[in-house]
């Protein structure tokens, strides 16, 4: 039952791990945790620039996530059998790093805001 130490919702435990890389200390960590922000935002700027069809991209993120949390709780209820022992922590990372990549794309559209109202 090592999955249920961690609470009951998949996302608001990677919320809750989202922070700390961030504020650990190791600089190689907080670089990581800065490039997939970045590789996000860079992302969402080039798509809202290029194509006009950006939500694609969130929509992709949020939809990992969806089914993440859908096979998190299929587990916590004993449907299926996907995480055990050192699993989990695996699992959590991939969703921590697609947290902050959705962060990216945030930060994305809103630079993509930015420049279109400072250039015409």
């Amino acid at each position: 039952m090592v999955h249920q130490a961690f609470g009951y919702s998949f996302v608001l435990t990677c919320l809750y791990f989202s922070p700390y890389p961030l504020f650990a200390g190791d600089r190689i960590l907080l670089c990581i945790t800065l490039g997939l922000v970045a590789a996000g935002m860079a992302i969402q700027f080039f798509l809202l620039q290029r194509k006009k069809k950006a939500r694609r991209f969130a929509l992709l993120c949020a939809g990992v996530l969806a089914v993440m949390e859908a096979q998190y709780q299929l587990t916590a209820f004993y449907v299926v059998d996907a995480m055990g022992g050192h699993d989990i922590w695996s699992f959590i990372f991939f969703g921590v790093v697609t947290l902050f990549v959705l962060l990216g794309v945030l930060l994305g559209w809103l630079a993509h805001l930015a420049w279109r109202r400072l250039h015409p």
